[in-house]
């Protein structure tokens, strides 16, 4: 099969009559329907009208512009029906990465156009790229919480260590005190 290109015979842009005088005319085509309108008495100098002889060969119509027929992949059995030479595939819009990685690397093995990427390969090359660097980023943070919990550990053995120093302290404080109590009521009883 001839890969054919499709273009159109003019490229003509259809819009509305007076769109470009009034802003509150929307440019979207509309049958001009006026008695004396110019266009739609196809005046010369003004606007075209939408006509048969616009149209394209009908054995060209709904073709990709590379002359292939566009068909939607969403999983990877919808490639077995698709031949290389006259479908191209079109990627569907909810996939997600990890079945769009597949099916990518599927389309490659089977030489199967994807109309809807531009460069399969450097998309490929660029998701690898940020999966490792994902990776180096999450290695670099567990490193950093790791870090963290140690230095939070080194913090707790230190306040436990002086709460000990305290308690013991506190225990000597206690025994010099309970020992002046009783200095006091002996000297209080002798006298």
């Amino acid at each position: 099969m001839e890969k054919k290109t499709i273009k159109p015979k003019k490229n003509i842009t259809f819009t509305r009559q007076d769109s470009h005088k009034k802003k509150r005319l929307n440019i979207g085509w509309r049958k001009p329907k006026g008695l004396q309108s110019k266009m739609r008495l196809s005046h010369k100098g003004h606007k075209a009208t939408v006509k048969p002889g616009y149209g394209i060969n009908h054995t060209l119509k709904n073709l990709h512009p590379s002359g292939l027929i566009p068909k939607t992949v969403a999983n990877l059995s919808d490639l077995d029906s698709l031949s290389k030479d006259k479908d191209g595939a079109i990627l569907s819009s909810t996939l997600g990465l990890r079945k769009k990685i597949t099916i990518i690397g599927e389309c490659i093995a089977k030489s199967i156009k994807i109309l809807n990427l531009k460069d399969p390969d450097a998309f490929l090359n660029k998701i690898k790229e940020s999966e490792i660097k994902k990776k180096e980023k999450k290695a670099v943070g567990k490193k950093e919480k790791d870090e963290k919990k140690e230095e939070l550990k080194k913090i707790a053995e230190k306040k436990k260590k002086k709460s000990i120093e305290t308690a013991v302290d506190k225990s000597e404080q206690e025994k010099a005190d309970e020992e002046k109590k009783e200095k006091d009521k002996v000297l209080i009883t002798k006298e």
